[in-house]
């Protein structure tokens, strides 16, 4: 969707597993380096895709997101360190059923919003250690 002035500030490609006629018709392939062009992007939802390869460092130039969905996908890698500074803004964070490992680095960050849970961040505990994750601290 656009703002008034005609920028984009959300982009929402999720495929849903309602839609059996649209499974052909998945997004797939490495997510391409232009996604850091979005720049006024506050909401990118990409999940039930079958996106690949690592999260692209241009990710780091969305600094306005306030959220993210990028569930079900095959991404790999760890998360990349840039989530912590580049993402102030950032509210809900959906990484879960990837292949990523690692930790979250947004759990590092020195920010009140973090400890009342005013960030909601999904990822799989099994694989990535993240200690303000809601469900990954009800384990």
């Amino acid at each position: 969707s656009c703002n008034p002035k005609l920028i984009i500030t959300k982009l929402e490609l999720s495929m849903l597993e309602d839609w059996p006629q649209c499974k052909s018709d998945i997004l797939y392939g490495r997510l391409p380096t232009q996604i850091g062009l979005l720049t006024s992007l506050r909401r990118l939802d990409l999940g039930n895709n079958r996106f690949n390869g690592k999260l692209p460092e241009e990710l780091s130039q969305l600094t306005l997101l306030e959220a993210i969905r990028l569930d079900n996908n095959s991404f790999i890698g760890t998360i990349p360190e840039f989530v912590n500074e580049a993402w102030g803004q950032i509210k809900t964070v959906e990484l879960h059923n990837n292949d990523l490992t690692g930790t979250m680095p947004l759990c590092e960050r020195k920010r009140p919003a973090l400890s009342n849970d005013a960030v909601q961040i999904r990822v799989d505990c099994d694989q990535i250690d993240c200690p303000c994750c809601q469900n990954c601290r009800v384990r």
